[in-house]
């Protein structure tokens, strides 16, 4: 109960479930960064598991998911971060770094479940397809995190079916801040399930330089939005009615700035 302060030698291959959990007082926790190319480390799950004091890990490249979850799941996959590892901890602002395992997230549960004061979460990559990328923001990940209110994505790419997911987790603002590699968009999508209520208040912030580069990413959409868009600068993008192409921009001062026929 009194360790607040601990650096896992990166010659430890092999950590167990619950390694640190109840750990109240441990406050700082940084795995060693090991070389490209060696023996990944195994990490056990709910490695952090109510250590309400933890508010920054430092995470390796890679870590292995633990036999556990592996026969949980039905399926071996090579994961970024096991199931629990950060349940109830005290953590606010996560940031995941660049990810190399073969599926995101897939089969793993309650990563960040009950962290009280969790206010946003960064994800550096996205996963490729629409297989590893389904569960990429679940229920389970983030359940009872009450104070969660923005999800920031580097990139997107073909297949990760994001807005389906999050309503899942009660509509916090998501910011895709680098590119969409995916011009069909099916990361913007909405499906069946969707609480149809609550959508017209979701909203998706782009850090794109110019509206001709948001417009790609809404080319192939056959439906008028279904939430919110914006700029980097907070200014509302308005779709046309019959597609999803960008028609005008409005700025915060409810003054139309942009419309389509200005960029022909």
């Amino acid at each position: 109960e009194s360790i607040d302060n601990v650096v896992m030698p990166k010659t430890v291959l092999s950590m167990g479930n619950y390694m640190f959990a109840y750990c109240t007082a441990l406050a700082n926790f940084e795995f060693e960064q090991y070389e490209s190319g060696a023996k990944l480390q195994t990490v056990g799950t709910h490695f952090f598991y109510n250590c309400i004091s933890l508010t920054q890990v430092v995470l390796p490249t890679q870590i292995n998911i633990t036999a556990e979850d592996e026969t949980a799941s039905g399926v071996s996959y090579t994961v970024d971060i096991p199931s629990y590892m950060f349940a109830g901890t005290g953590i606010v602002h996560a940031v995941i770094p660049n990810t190399q395992g073969e599926s995101f997230y897939y089969g793993t549960r309650g990563i960040f479940e009950n962290c009280k004061n969790l206010v946003s979460i960064h994800f550096k990559n996205a996963p490729t397809s629409s297989t590893s990328g389904y569960r990429f923001v679940s229920r389970s990940m983030v359940a009872g995190c009450d104070k969660l209110e923005t999800i920031y994505i580097d990139s997107l790419d073909k297949g990760a079916y994001v807005i389906a997911n999050i309503g899942n987790v009660g509509y916090p603002d998501l910011h895709i801040l680098n590119s969409v590699k995916d011009e069909s968009t099916v990361a913007l999508n909405k499906t069946a399930g969707m609480d149809d209520a609550k959508i017209p208040e979701y909203k998706v912030y782009f850090d794109a330089d110019t509206y001709t580069d948001i417009i790609e990413y809404f080319a192939n959409l056959t439906y008028s939005w279904c939430f919110q868009v914006y700029d980097k600068d907070g200014n509302r993008l308005y779709c046309s009615a019959d597609n999803g192409s960008v028609a005008y921009v409005v700025n915060t001062d409810g003054v139309v700035i942009w419309r389509a026929t200005d960029a022909q």
